[in-house]
């Protein structure tokens, strides 16, 4: 039997039709899933459905008059349709490594709450960025200005290691420590 007469043996409300049809373009589906959506054949259940779904609203919505075959207007809805899956999909999988959450949607399904909820006052985050993004520019201007020494002493110090630790590690005396610590920082207070 071809396609068309599944399709008209579906219309005269024959029950195995659709199954017949659905295993007749069980291989096309197949086929699409893998070449569209291959990062997330995990849901391969829940796409099966969708095609199932897709295929009775293309024998529903099926125009006899347009000059296309029956099997690329189902190709093709099911494409979009799965397109429209993974793209739904792929906003709402918080599992990817993605830097960037939608602050409509929220954290987990069974929750109420938001993502923006978690984020603390904007303003103290907006801060806490400026200061980083000013720091980095400040870090990258003393590199032309100061020795590799003085910047390894730097570094040190915003490890958290104390003036005579760094004096230990870098095997000079404390009191430069002291001298290029301060010289650090009048240089970084006038810029």
């Amino acid at each position: 039997m071809n396609v068309n007469e599944f399709i008209y043996l579906y219309f005269l409300k024959d029950e195995d039709a659709f199954l017949n049809l659905y295993q007749y373009y069980y291989p096309l589906i197949v086929s699409t899933i893998s070449r569209t959506m291959a990062d997330m054949y995990h849901m391969k259940d829940e796409m099966l459905e969708i095609a199932q779904q897709v295929l009775y609203e293309c024998l529903e919505k099926c125009r006899v008059d347009r000059h296309w075959y029956f099997s690329s207007f189902y190709k093709r809805c099911l494409q979009n349709r799965l397109l429209d899956f993974y793209k739904y999909e792929i906003i709402r999988d918080y599992s990817l490594k993605y830097e960037t959450i939608p602050l409509d949607s929220k954290v987990k399904e069974d929750s109420n709450t938001y993502r923006y909820e978690l984020i603390p006052d904007s303003h103290v985050l907006h801060e806490h960025i400026m200061l980083k993004l000013e720091t980095e520019r400040l870090d990258s201007l003393a590199r032309y200005e100061f020795s590799y020494l003085e910047l390894h002493v730097l570094s040190l110090k915003r490890l958290g290691m104390k003036n005579s630790e760094i004096a230990k590690e870098l095997k000079i005396e404390a009191t430069k420590v002291r001298s290029i610590l301060a010289k650090l920082k009048k240089w970084y207070a006038m810029h």
